[in-house]
């Protein structure tokens, strides 16, 4: 018999919250990262108009490569200015930074008199106190500890 106590409910409300928010988040600063389908076109209309350019790099062929050179400076600045559109439209607010500490403060007041997991000391050697509170029994999980543990396993599955 391994686990003391186990306070089950808990454990789960905590891991789906957990994942849920850390989903929510990622997605939230994953959602313009990918160019737009013009910003594409405009990269291949620049590599084309590159290509062309070597083959006129010549001393005879000095206007045509001008002009190209030209017209791969304007594609140039379209998708930049495409780019700084998308990014700016997809921008994460500020008070999103405040969503994980502040849910992990709110969960650490919540479950504060007892621990979700008591295991029989020395189970859990490397990182018995580090996921237990101050005044639980060694061995214990603690609800910020797990809530650490789930956002470094889902943060990890994530990547």
């Amino acid at each position: 018999d391994v686990i003391q106590e186990i306070d089950a409910s808990g454990i789960l409300i905590l891991t789906l919250l957990c994942v849920l928010v850390e989903f929510a988040l990622h997605f939230l600063q994953l959602r313009g990262s990918r160019p737009s389908a013009q910003e594409i076109a405009l990269q291949k209309e620049h590599a084309t108009l590159a290509a062309k350019a070597k083959k006129l790099n010549s001393v005879d062929m000095f206007v045509e490569h001008s002009k190209l050179l030209r017209q791969m400076n304007t594609v140039k600045k379209q998708e930049q200015t495409l780019a700084v559109e998308r990014i700016a439209k997809s921008s994460v607010p500020g008070f999103v930074g405040y969503v994980q500490p502040l849910l992990l403060i709110a969960v650490v007041v919540y479950f504060w008199s007892s621990p979700l997991v008591v295991f029989p000391p020395g189970h859990l050697m490397p990182v018995e106190r580090l996921v237990a509170m101050p005044l639980f029994p060694i061995g214990s999980i603690s609800a910020g500890g797990w809530w650490i543990l789930c956002r470094r396993v889902t943060s990890r599955l994530l990547k």
